[in-house]
């Protein structure tokens, strides 16, 4: 790599980041390249050199996000513990970016803007949805959840996802994000009960499993 694509990368990078922050604050209308561009110190041009409008950063960013999780999914699918553990170790993980990764934050604001952003867009959720799901089906067949006729999988995995993107919202519009891991933490105390038949307390990775799992 030549020191000039080198210098041409980390600029690029440092749009992104800019433009995160502002997305972040601000909103997709409320932010702008000539912003973005005081705020790095280049000119306008140079923004365009890159991303030809404000539209392809944020589509960038958006993109980003839904690739983010590809290799934590891949990490929860190795785990040599059980579905149910791996599925409450990715929850506390999501919520660690979300707390600290600002493409991550930039991008949950851009989507909640998506009305104003012309280019399509992802369908936000679904595919969270079946992830869900597949971690379910697999505790289902390893014999984690309980035997009850009215445990229904897809509407657990909808309502479980619910939950957390509620409490992701609710988290940051309360507190900046701050307490999400523990929101997430009281939310597994809630479902597994429901999900394993058993007092959260008797499981060995709820609630102390929990707090672990966001801390490695």
């Amino acid at each position: 790599m030549t020191q000039r694509t080198e210098q041409r990368e980390r600029t690029r990078a440092a749009i992104l980041d800019t433009a995160a922050a502002q997305f972040e604050e601000r909103g997709y209308l409320g932010a702008s390249i000539r912003d973005i561009s005081e705020a790095l110190g280049l000119t306008v041009g140079a923004i365009f050199f890159h991303f030809k409008t404000k539209e392809s950063i944020a589509t960038e960013l958006i993109a980003s996000y839904y690739d983010e999780w590809d290799d934590l999914i891949r990490e929860a699918n190795r785990r040599p513990s059980s579905a149910l553990e791996a599925l409450v170790w990715l929850s506390m993980r999501v919520a660690d970016r979300y707390q600290h990764d600002i493409h991550i934050r930039a991008a949950v604001r851009l989507i909640r803007d998506h009305s104003v952003i012309s280019a399509s867009l992802p369908t936000p959720y679904v595919d969270w949805v079946n992830v869900a799901t597949a971690f379910l089906q697999r505790a289902q067949k390893d014999g984690e959840l309980a035997e009850h006729a009215a445990l229904d999988i897809d509407q657990l995995a909808y309502q479980l996802v619910c939950t957390w993107f509620g409490n992701q919202h609710i988290s940051n519009d309360l507190t900046g994000r701050a307490d999400l891991k523990e929101r997430i933490g009281q939310m597994w105390t809630v479902y597994l009960p429901v999900l394993t038949g058993r007092p959260a307390d008797d499981l060995p990775f709820a609630p102390i499993g929990v707090k672990a799992a966001g801390a490695r």
